[in-house]
């Protein structure tokens, strides 16, 4: 919820979802703190927020508190990863004031070893590089901003701020001998994927099935 919070405060979000059965499903902008239907690139929605003078009054808004907070961030774009969404890669991409965050499938942790780069190329040592250990392996937060006289520190804090802390743990009843004694999974934080306020994404077991269909295409 707090990395909600803090794209809501600094942006107009375009949150990609999906259907039940993990087909595309229509985008969704969050757009003054409401949850609106849009298709092809209008939303559904007459509420007031619609309104081109609302529109115009919430982007300024938006733009003001990311100048006053983190300096003229033009462009951020980057891959993150959303507790209790630990099998699938977010996509953050932002220009102005409009940011988008989409599913971009799983992580290479959970790509059969089979699809993997040949070991001892340069495509397989990329895939390597962002490996942390065998329980992280490649999940991570890599967002790269791009602007004027930007405030790197005031931007790592305010994303650190979004990351699960000990707070979190002890609210859920959980300390670090949880975690410690917890299993191969208690890194986890015990997060369930629907806690969070974004929509549904494509199961791992949907981008699973749409690679096995398309290689049997490609046999065809």
């Amino acid at each position: 919820a707090r990395f909600m919070d803090f794209l809501d405060k600094h942006f107009i979000l375009k949150l990609m979802s999906s259907g039940e059965e993990g087909d595309e499903g229509p985008e969704e902008e969050q757009n003054g703190g409401q949850m609106q239907g849009c298709e092809d690139g209008t939303c559904a929605d007459d509420d007031a927020y619609n309104t081109p003078a609302e529109r115009e009054q919430e982007a300024k808004l938006r733009t003001q508190h990311t100048r006053e907070e983190f300096g003229n961030v033009m462009r951020s774009k980057g891959y993150i990863w959303l507790a209790g969404r630990d099998d699938l890669v977010g996509e953050w991409s932002q220009a102005g004031v409009m940011g988008e965050i989409s599913c971009s499938g799983p992580w290479m942790a959970h790509v059969p070893e089979d699809d993997w780069p040949e070991e001892g190329t340069d495509a397989y040592d990329d895939v390597m590089k962002d490996f942390a250990g065998p329980e992280i392996q490649d999940r991570r937060q890599e967002i790269v901003f791009i602007g004027q006289n930007l405030r790197q520190d005031a931007i790592v804090s305010a994303l650190d701020a979004c990351l699960i802390n000990a707070s979190d743990l002890r609210r859920r009843g959980r300390s670090a001998h949880d975690r410690n004694h917890g299993g191969e999974h208690a890194w986890k934080f015990g997060v369930n994927y629907l806690e969070d306020p974004f929509p549904r994404w494509p199961t791992l077991s949907n981008f699973m099935i749409e690679e096995e269909e398309d290689g049997e295409e490609g046999e065809e």
